[in-house]
């Protein structure tokens, strides 16, 4: 007799399949997973980043400025309030007198010298929300406390950040 074994044709069986299946299916899961986790973490750090770039650009100058400057323009500054604007009247290197201002305009903090626009210090994507100029004045001197709130980020991503510095003026001492 002439028995012929059954040769197994090679292939996976229906459970084999299953079980093949199911580990793809967890190991996608996880990579879904993280990859959505890395993108919430970008969009949490781009978010923070922008708010601090423009609050560290923005409150350097504002404070350089105060610093640099002879006395406010009490007329064009508006303390104590969300929209503030502080107008200060100051000189270039070689003595020739300019005026220097602050101010809200569409979530953007402008710079303006001589009454010409020279541009936002704050970066596009981030929105400042409130700039409020407060004066410290004492019998020898005068301060300017600037509050600066500024906000970045997508719905998933919002952060809101607020700052605050306090500078001298140079001429009132």
């Amino acid at each position: 007799m002439n028995f012929q074994r059954n040769k197994r044709i090679g292939g996976y069986s229906l459970v084999e399949l299953i079980i093949y299946m199911a580990l793809m299916t967890v190991l996608l899961a996880g990579v879904v997973q993280s990859t959505l986790l890395l993108t919430q973490g970008y969009r949490n750090v781009k978010a923070v980043r922008n708010i601090e770039n423009s609050a560290i650009y923005s409150m350097d100058r504002m404070v350089r400025e105060i610093r640099n400057a002879k006395s406010v323009d009490g007329s064009q500054t508006t303390y104590n309030s969300a929209a503030g604007s502080l107008k200060l009247n100051t000189t270039d290197d070689v003595g020739t007198a300019q005026t220097v201002r602050f101010y809200l305009n569409g979530g953007k903090l402008m710079f303006q010298r001589n009454g010409a626009d020279i541009g936002p210090l704050s970066v596009s994507s981030a929105n400042v929300s409130s700039l409020i100029f407060r004066l410290i004045s004492t019998s020898t001197s005068q301060a300017i406390k600037i509050e600066l709130t500024v906000e970045s980020g997508t719905s998933s991503a919002y952060f809101t950040k607020n700052f605050y510095e306090t500078a001298t003026i140079r001429g009132s001492y």
